[in-house]
């Protein structure tokens, strides 16, 4: 889990955001007992973060089964 979180800050640090996040689109190396290397994937979805709300602030992305109900 942890691995995955440094991953998902690193893109964030990119200003990038995934907007598809889910168990299909985490892949673990599991050549060892702990699997620490995590793969973040398919990032078809994914856009540049701007804090300029102003911008397609209403537009959903994402597989529908993982998002928020709000």
């Amino acid at each position: 889990m942890k691995s995955l979180l440094e991953g998902v800050l690193y893109i964030h640090e990119l200003s990038i955001i995934h907007r598809d996040l889910k168990p299909e689109n985490i892949l673990l190396k599991t050549s060892d007992i702990h699997c620490s290397d995590v793969k973040i994937v398919d990032f078809g979805l994914s856009a540049v973060f701007h804090l300029d709300h102003s911008k397609n602030d209403n537009i959903k992305a994402g597989t529908l089964a993982y998002m928020a109900p709000e």
